[in-house]
């Protein structure tokens, strides 16, 4: 194994012009637009100590202007190297997510390239890096690696939210990075940054595992039990409006505001019993949430869940067979829209108001737990691992678990390098909604599609209740 080794800067990038944001592959839907390739979105800006094995550059070595000037030469840090742009610190239209030194290009800095490459003197992978946006507009980006991979996803404003991204390419192999900007407009405004890059030097056959469970739609009906209090069709007596939202509809108190004794009437919803035309009558308005708009890919930028581990099952080259620090268990962040926000019939980036708790649009986010969550590495031979994926994952947004269900999986994954070429092994079970996948190295050795959008709770959410509903068959074929 590589040992420790931190650098001090980051960046990846550089990107193919297109303009395709309107295509048919490239749709303008989904909730955080759509995906295409190789990403995998793990958390907001985090930094962090490198890891062991793990090599990491922050730019903090360096100091540079407060605003982009002029292109410098390739700059060489460890094993990367930096094309295209300039060492810029403190950069004003980076303040809300990154204060520090970073690397960048934009249109108006001279010479500097519309697309940022990296480029690594060694074959590496587990490649994860901080992409910025710092325009006012909301462009497209494409990420290409030279393993053949691509991606193209939407930053949101530097002015608003979901203006960066952390992002984590899957292959290994990888010599070359380049990304840029996709939209019409790339060829004159373009600015973005980047910071925080790691990623392993190769040594030795390793193979990432990577399990998603995801949502194909950009939406999915919630349980009946997951509903908000509509604040436009009623008023209790006694309550006070609490402000008004952007689109000039009136906002009332909380649904926490009714609870008995705290001087405000007590509430129910009105239904059945002689006295029911008395009640006061609220409106209930349907919850549906963010589903991740996107097909099958090893990369995507969003899931409902995500596992990955790296392995090397060769005993000579590691004891235990997993590669330090590897395992991961991630929760993509449920969020909850009201009906409104299907008027147009998807949840996209317009319905991103910023008033959480208001039963308009965008109504809540929660980023569920992950501790039922589970990745074991076990050494069946000399040059053998077994992989053990497993887990429950429910979101208290959803209603309770025991009416919507919680996603469950449990996979066992057996990779032989004894034989050549060397072979893997699956079997497991799951739930019968949402989609599922597992690959090697990027390559897929898994898929099942839950059919065709639009979801129905009836239909296709209450699957998510127990018992699993698909049993894998035991399936083998040759490592990537």
């Amino acid at each position: 194994m590589i040992g420790l080794t931190r650098i001090g800067f980051y960046t990846f990038l550089r990107c193919v012009i297109g303009g395709r944001r309107h295509s048919a592959d490239c749709p303008v839907r989904g909730f955080l637009a759509r995906i295409a390739a190789l990403i995998v979105v793990t958390a907001p800006l985090a930094a962090g100590p490198a890891q062991a094995g793990e090599e990491f550059i922050d730019f903090e070595e360096f100091t540079g202007p407060r605003k982009l000037a002029a292109v410098e030469p390739p700059l060489t840090i460890g094993n990367a190297s930096f094309t295209g742009g300039q060492i810029v610190t403190n950069v004003a239209r980076l303040r809300k997510v990154d204060r520090s030194t970073v690397y960048g290009t934009a249109h108006f800095c001279s010479g500097c390239q519309s697309t940022i490459t990296i480029e690594f003197s060694q074959p590496v992978s587990n490649v994860s890096f901080m992409l910025m946006n710092g325009r006012l507009a909301r462009p497209w980006f494409e990420i290409r690696d030279d393993t053949g991979q691509t991606v193209e996803f939407r930053l949101g404003s530097y002015f608003g939210q979901g203006s960066s991204k952390l992002i984590t390419l899957p292959s290994s192999g990888i010599k070359k990075i380049v990304i840029g900007q996709t939209d019409s407009v790339t060829a004159f405004w373009w600015q973005f940054y980047i910071d925080n890059l790691r990623y392993t030097v190769d040594e030795g056959q390793q193979y990432l595992v990577n399990f998603s469970a995801f949502v194909p739609h950009d939406n999915v009906p919630a349980a009946p039990t997951a509903f908000c209090l509509s604040k436009d069709n009623w008023q209790p007596p006694g309550l006070r409006r609490s402000g008004r939202s952007p689109t000039g509809k009136a906002r009332w108190a909380r649904d926490d505001d009714f609870a008995p004794g705290n001087g405000r009437p007590s509430f129910r919803f009105g239904g059945g019993g002689p006295d029911a035309d008395n009640e006061l009558k609220g409106n209930r308005r349907k919850l549906y949430f963010a589903g991740d708009s996107r097909g099958f890919h090893p990369a995507a930028p969003t899931y409902r869940v995500r596992q990955l581990v790296t392995v090397i099952p060769d005993e000579t080259l590691d004891a235990d067979g997993v590669a330090d620090d590897s395992v991961r268990n991630l929760a993509g962040e449920a969020r909850a829209y009201a009906e409104d926000a299907m008027t147009d019939g998807i949840i996209d980036l317009a319905d991103e108001d910023g008033i959480a708790d208001d039963c308009s649009l965008f109504h809540k986010a929660h980023l569920a737990e992950t501790d039922l969550m589970d990745v074991v590495v076990t050494r069946t031979g000399p040059k053998s691992v077994s992989i053990r994926f497993s887990g429950t994952l429910d979101s208290p947004l959803a209603g309770p678990a025991q009416v919507l269900g919680a996603i469950d999986w449990e996979f066992t994954l057996t990779l032989d390098s004894s034989v050549e070429p060397g072979r893997w092994t699956l079997s497991g079970a799951h739930d019968g909604f949402p989609a599922y996948e597992i690959y090697i190295n990027g390559t897929p050795v898994y898929h099942h599609d839950p059919g065709a959008p639009p979801y129905e709770f009836a239909r296709d959410v209450r699957k998510l209740l127990p018992p699993l509903d698909i049993a894998v068959a035991t399936t083998s074929g040759d490592l990537p």
